[in-house]
């Protein structure tokens, strides 16, 4: 019971880091805290499928890389952003040693925002390096600590838990091919800032998928639901009929709901 209510504390709390995230940076430009409610949403189904606090802690550290990512675009305190986001993966490499697998995600975005010199390089691998080096000294000093070896498990078979949420399944797929649609037809109307924040959420997909299917292994499966809920919710915010979108996510909620009757 603790274990589901701190999970529940660390999506909520992912939630709104995330809505901040998309807000803060008018990835969408109507503020609007439905980025929240949908990642909400769409993570319930991970409480059953996988009752650890490795989904909530990746799951936020994936959230706050991304808001580093997109700091890049400010000339204002980018060496301190840039630290940031060597900072989290080694973080995130500490829970999960195939983290380390996103790390050509930074030197990507590095590329992509103009700011690739080794300079920021090193300031990069600084950050990158100081948890993993610090915990590596904590670990030679005090012998059983061996935070190197802790990998999440899953408590049943992903295709039997998915198989008991086919409902559920299907009206997401359903929205998020609807969201792939308007963010095609409109994505020439948005800001220069805006589309690299919807790219660098396609490099997170695309990694994530890479390594699903390279090592099948679900492990990161979960994150997904990230990139999954900001393409959504951009979709319901420009719904112009209010009622339908409302509709739509009673019907997202009502369906995680109808699992249990």
């Amino acid at each position: 019971m603790i274990k589901t209510s701190v999970l529940l504390l660390l999506l909520f709390l992912s939630a709104f880091v995330l809505n901040h995230t998309i807000v803060k940076n008018n990835i969408i430009k109507i503020p609007n805290n439905i980025v929240g409610i949908v990642f909400v949403l769409i993570s319930l189904p991970l409480i059953e499928l996988d009752a650890s606090l490795w989904t909530g802690i990746s799951s936020l550290l994936l959230v706050l890389l991304y808001d580093q990512l997109l700091n890049f675009s400010h000339l204002v305190n980018i060496k301190n952003a840039i630290f940031k986001t060597g900072f989290i993966l080694g973080l995130m490499t500490l829970a999960y040693s195939g983290f380390s697998y996103f790390y050509p995600i930074i030197l990507v975005s590095l590329f992509y925002y103009s700011q690739f010199n080794w300079k920021h390089m090193a300031i990069q691998l600084m950050g990158l390096f100081y948890p993993l080096g610090f915990v590596y000294v904590i670990s030679k000093i005090y012998t059983p600590l061996n935070l190197f070896s802790i990998l999440p498990k899953y408590s049943q078979n992903f295709s039997s838990a998915l198989h008991d949420y086919y409902l559920w399944g299907f009206i997401v797929l359903a929205i998020f091919i609807l969201s792939i649609q308007e963010l095609y037809k409109n994505y020439y109307r948005k800001t220069e800032k805006a589309k690299k924040g919807f790219n660098i959420l396609f490099f997170f997909s695309a990694f994530i998928i890479s390594y699903t299917l390279l090592f099948k292994s679900f492990l990161l499966t979960h994150l997904v639901s990230i990139p999954v809920s900001i393409l959504v919710a951009n979709y319901l915010i420009y719904i112009k009929n209010v009622k339908f979108r409302t509709f739509l996510l009673g019907l997202l909620c009502l369906s995680f709901i109808f699992k249990f009757f």
